[in-house]
């Protein structure tokens, strides 16, 4: 009697609860919970961390795609169509019987993010959050039985050869005019150049996804390259209010610089994985989705969009192309900057382009191909809402951004949307 007055109670809690109404089919004891607000806070959580610790964009895929996968993984799901695909993976999930594997899962999501993030006082509070209505006994019981899993789980992750790609050479900036060179404002050294060695979660061979680089280098005033700087120097000056928007809007560059006069402001933003995240918060706090499919979504996305960083990244540096500020400030306008401040790492292929398609094609395939939507993530840095009739639709201006911006070439995004959706493709093929 007392156990079914606890669970009615509880039932009440999370009905009376001041969120979003996203009622779902959770099928712990029979009982309706608002389980897909609790996933989408933590992303959202996860999210700020990434912005405050300013994780480079290709960790903070890795950081997204563990931490949704340990969450999908330590739910009571006996499809396996996913983790068979899913490189070395075989940990088997909590047992806790009789426990909400919502709340388990959330458990496993943030104890994964402390192991990877470095902010502990955001995790302490979710912990908090997610035991609000747990007895002592059996917060310890789960946590316990998390933490094991945990446990387990990183030690999987751990062999992705991350602690490794740091005892590799050092970048070492090649000589060659035609070749990518340290960029203004900061001239940092480029980011993660050996990337394209992380294990991915779904792709065995990353080279069947490498772009041609076909661009043909000349400072020579009559040649298509030189041209093609010119025309981007050109445009830069006389883009219109919402090119500007767009431009900043898909920028996504985790820390910006800004000069003035001689002092450099830095201040820190999402990166593109961070951004489609929240596109799919957006989209997810709008639909009633079945929990389980939602969270195989949030960790299909984030490995998706984790495996096209190294598949980028691979080709970043094997091409290690220059950019068009370093060209424009040689050979046209030494004064020239672009409208949005260069990332440190090769131009070749754009990285927003390849992750952005994946993200679409990802969706797409999930949620449908009209999905109407407004944007609103980019509002906490002043940017304004944008609004898009589909997922292709924003991976497409996202590609174009970076031409607005002025810190690629139209090869770079074209190849880059065509190797997302590859990828994409790939992927959803196999799983």
């Amino acid at each position: 009697m007392y156990k079914n007055l606890l669970i009615l109670f509880l039932v009440l809690i999370f009905i009376n609860c001041n969120h979003k109404n996203i009622y779902i089919n959770n099928t712990i004891n029979g009982k309706t919970l608002n389980a897909n607000t609790r996933l989408i806070e933590l992303n959202n959580t996860l999210t700020e961390v990434l912005v405050k610790d300013q994780f480079s964009p290709p960790v903070a895929s890795r950081i997204y795609a563990y931490c949704n996968l340990a969450y999908y993984t330590s739910l009571n799901n006996k499809d396996k169509s996913i983790t068979k695909h899913i490189r070395e993976f075989d940990i088997p999930r909590p047992e806790l019987e009789n426990i909400d594997e919502a709340l388990v899962a959330s458990v496993c999501f943030i104890k994964t993010a402390m192991e990877l993030t470095y902010s502990a006082k955001e995790w302490r509070n979710e912990l908090i959050r997610g035991f609000e209505n747990s007895s002592d006994a059996e917060k310890i019981r789960i946590s316990a039985s998390c933490q094991d899993y945990v446990n387990q789980f990183m030690q999987w992750a751990n062999k992705d050869n991350y602690g490794k790609r740091l005892a590799y050479e050092r970048y070492s900036e090649d000589t060659a005019v035609e070749k990518y060179k340290l960029t203004p404002p900061t001239y940092k050294e480029p980011i993660e150049p050996h990337w394209g060695t992380i294990r991915p979660f779904f792709i065995h061979n990353i080279n069947d996804f490498s772009c041609d680089y076909q661009e043909e280098f000349s400072a020579y005033f009559q040649s298509d390259f030189f041209k093609e700087n010119k025309n981007l120097h050109t445009k830069s000056k006389e883009l219109s209010d919402e090119e500007i928007e767009i431009a900043l809007f898909w920028d996504c560059n985790p820390v910006q610089v800004d000069m003035i006069g001689h002092v450099m402001k830095y201040s820190f933003r999402m990166t593109p994985s961070s951004h489609w995240i929240c596109i799919l918060n957006q989209v997810a706090a709008n639909q009633k989705i079945p929990h389980l499919e939602l969270s195989k979504i949030y960790a299909i996305l984030s490995m998706s969009m984790a495996d096209a960083f190294i598949v980028c990244w691979n080709d970043k540096y094997k091409y290690n192309t220059i950019r068009p500020v370093t060209y424009i400030r040689e050979y046209i306008d030494e004064n020239w900057y672009p409208v949005i401040e260069t990332p440190n790492f090769p131009e070749y292929p754009s990285g927003h382009s390849t992750v952005s398609n994946t993200a679409a094609f990802i969706l797409t395939h999930f949620l449908g191909d009209n999905v109407q939507f407004v944007d609103a993530s980019q509002k906490q840095f002043e940017v304004a809402d944008r609004s898009f009739s589909s997922f292709k639709e924003a991976a497409q201006e996202a590609g174009m951004s970076r031409i607005y911006g002025g810190i690629h070439y139209e090869q770079a995004i074209f190849d880059g949307l065509e190797q997302g959706e590859k990828i994409a493709e790939y992927i959803l093929e196999v799983i």
